[in-house]
């Protein structure tokens, strides 16, 4: 074998290598997210469980061509997202204006 062979056999065998680490790390990183939300399911009868939560997430790029339909249900998807994000930071607001927030410092003390 030549030099130039070794080194290629090399490069292959460390793709190969850094290649299953990507895997293996996104299924653990997948299962974290099965489990989180079993558990979520487990103490809030508000989420539920995907059906198929690998179909369901969808990402949009810039660069998709979308229909009108679908741009419509992606903008009211944001505009939900952000309303809910408005009620829970006047939520926090009310709660930090109203009422006394009970907090632990460092020392595991209330204050």
């Amino acid at each position: 074998m030549t030099p130039a062979a070794i080194k290629r056999q090399i490069e292959a065998f460390w793709k190969q290598k850094k290649n299953d680490w990507e895997r293996s790390e996104y299924e653990a990183w997948l299962n974290g997210w099965f489990v989180m939300n079993a558990i979520a399911c487990s103490f809030s009868k508000k989420h539920k469980y995907p059906k198929n939560p690998l179909q369901q997430e969808q990402v949009v790029v810039d660069d998709m061509v979308l229909t009108e339909d679908e741009k419509d249900y992606y903008r009211e998807q944001f505009v939900k997202r952000l309303q809910r994000m408005e009620k829970r930071f006047n939520k926090a607001k009310e709660n930090k204006n109203g009422t006394e927030i009970v907090s632990m410092n460092q020392g595991g003390r209330v204050s």
